[in-house]
């Protein structure tokens, strides 16, 4: 519809880039409830304001991946749901086109994190299941293991070891404290994963070694 030279009402709009619009104007602009098409393939079908996705929507991209949820000034912001073409899904909060917030990834190999999001990536504190089995419970920088955190070895649900203590960008690095599954304990420094520097290794025998490590062996006093 027209009135007053301008787009009002329900109406099919083509663009010169072959994009197209049907759905509601107001003031020659989308608003109201509309379907965008690009010359790509991607569709956008849901709520305008001023020729901007606002309110709820269903986005459908051109690499198959799909959005579902709300939308603020065209842009993902709010509670959607991500189905990524791979099988894989993130569900909870976006800002601006990112995970932010809370949320929740579900991987299409079986990996599964719940918690906190930072510009796209985990951050925060959170809980991350491996593909083999492991988990973590902790803090994350940007995806990273990174603060204080509990790290279960597990293959096949059968538990194989656990850590407490600080990790260094997915690594653990810092004072912590490690139970091997047979029953020998560590408490001390480690550094990129292995034990380094001051520590207390007890074995399930009950032989203890109190000393120093460097690089995973003992060296120095002890």
């Amino acid at each position: 519809d027209m009135r007053n030279g301008k787009r009002e009402g329900w109406g099919i709009c083509a663009f010169k880039d072959r994009s197209y619009y049907e759905g509601e104007w107001v003031a020659d602009q989308m608003d109201g409830k509309g379907i965008y098409v690009k010359s790509d393939g991607s569709r956008f079908e849901g709520y305008w304001q001023a020729n901007l996705q606002n309110g709820f929507g269903r986005l459908t991209l051109a690499n198959g991946d799909v959005y579902e949820g709300d939308f603020r000034d065209g842009k993902m912001d709010g509670y959607g749901t991500y189905f990524y073409k791979n099988g894989s899904i993130y569900d909870g909060e976006f800002v601006e086109d990112e995970a932010h917030g809370l949320g929740t990834f579900k991987g299409v190999n079986g990996e599964f994190y719940q918690g906190e999001w930072q510009v796209d990536k985990m951050h925060g504190v959170g809980v991350y299941r491996f593909v083999g089995g492991a988990k973590y419970r902790g803090e994350w920088k940007y995806g990273r293991m990174d603060g204080y955190g509990v790290y279960e070895n597990l293959e096949r649900d059968a538990f194989m070891g656990k850590f407490e203590g600080q990790f260094l960008d997915g690594k653990m690095d810092g004072l912590g404290l490690y139970y091997w599954s047979e029953g020998d304990m560590y408490m001390g420094e480690y550094a990129q994963d292995r034990r380094h520097g001051t520590g207390i290794y007890t074995s399930v025998k009950g032989a203890v070694y109190k000393g120093e490590y460097y690089h995973g062996e003992r060296a120095g006093w002890g």
